[in-house]
């Protein structure tokens, strides 16, 4: 039988964390003296942290944040012939105060904003829908069009909240996975050669292959040509576009300047400057689909950018010092504020508090 890495994995960083329990502090032990491959994976962890980590981590006990690992990008990726992968993120940062779109998390509406401006709130309404002579599913977090040429070309728009996220499948059969603060412009059904569709926020695509009709995502500063890949997008930074080709081929546009990327790296474009590349992490660029965010060496002002996006909440950072210190670990989405906070306490000396406006400052 195989060993199941991804267990592994879990229990040996819990070791390292501290939190490990006596049953599977054993179950560990039994499983690295008896498997070379748990034992190679160990020794793989450990080279990628350095000893002061270690060291930090190994003394904090109780409250201690999951160390986060630099994992070797695994191209698990299953293209078939009428599906080509594409994934989007599109995070937004820069400043120390940010503004959520709403204020309570809990009453947060998915809206679909029709032509003419009526809105549909698909949180309250599943099932099957007609709007504008348009019939569509609404069914777990799921909203599916219809695959027909006979349905209308007018554009709508889906805006997810704060806390939230949906999926999209298209009229030709794209999918679309929207995470919170987020946004998706879209035809009802596609017409012309093109297929287009605008996002913001942060979104993962399985695009399906038409190759007679090109699918371009529309970006605030560019665009992104498919060319039958599976890559990224990360437009949240106003100032800022990452695009991260994991398999396949995309080509970034920005103004007159244009790049073709290989798989294992991603394009990168600020304001006023040129197109730059580098490598990149594809776990840590994933792990949003499971609603946890992994940080190995960010900055607190880093971190503090997914918070509005994720909680729907402002926050502060009264001290420059401290958003300048790293943060290796999590934030779980499926987990209360409170808990991220605590650990950031206990770990980091980070303190928090919340004004009488429910701001939330850290320090």
């Amino acid at each position: 039988m195989h060993p199941d890495l991804d267990h592994i994995e879990n229990l040996i960083l819990e070791d390292i964390a501290g939190t490990i329990s006596p049953a599977d502090k054993s179950l560990l032990d039994q499983l690295l003296a008896e498997n070379t491959t748990a034992a190679r994976l160990k020794d793989d962890i450990y080279q990628t942290l350095t000893p002061e980590i270690l060291a930090s981590l190994s003394a904090r006990t109780g409250k201690v944040l999951t160390v986060i690992q630099t994992r070797k990008q695994r191209k698990r990726i299953l293209l078939s012939a009428a599906a080509a992968l594409l994934l989007l993120i599109i995070t937004a940062g820069g400043y120390y105060l940010w503004q959520p779109v709403n204020k309570a998390t809990d009453s947060h509406q998915i809206l679909l904003t029709m032509a003419d401006g009526r809105k549909v709130d698909l949180s309250a309404h599943q099932g099957t829908l007609k709007q504008n002579g348009t019939t569509f599913l609404n069914h777990q977090q799921t909203l599916t069009l219809p695959a027909t040429s006979s349905a209308s070309s007018e554009w709508v728009t889906l805006s997810i909240p704060p806390g939230k996220d949906y999926h999209v499948q298209l009229s030709d059969g794209t999918e679309i996975w929207l995470n919170a603060s987020s946004t998706l412009k879209f035809p009802l059904s596609f017409s012309g050669e093109a297929r287009r569709v605008t996002i913001s926020g942060e979104a993962y695509l399985q695009v399906a292959a038409q190759s007679e009709h090109p699918f371009i995502v529309a970006l605030p500063q560019g665009e992104v040509q498919v060319l039958g890949t599976a890559f990224n997008v990360n437009t949240y930074e106003q100032q800022a576009i990452r695009v991260s080709l994991v398999s396949g081929a995309v080509k970034m546009k920005v103004a007159q300047d244009s790049v073709l990327l290989q798989p294992g790296y991603q394009s990168i474009y600020k304001t006023g400057s040129q197109l730059t590349t580098q490598q990149f992490d594809t776990e840590e660029v994933l792990s949003w689909r499971k609603g946890i965010y992994t940080f190995y060496g960010a900055t607190l002002e880093e971190v503090s950018h997914i918070i509005p996006r994720w909680y729907g909440i402002q926050i502060v950072i009264d001290d420059p010092a401290a958003g300048q210190k790293q943060f290796f670990g999590i934030i779980d989405r499926h987990k209360p504020i409170e808990t991220f906070l605590e650990d950031l306490r206990a770990t980091d000396g980070i303190s928090y508090y919340f004004d009488q406006q429910k701001i939330l400052h850290l320090r």
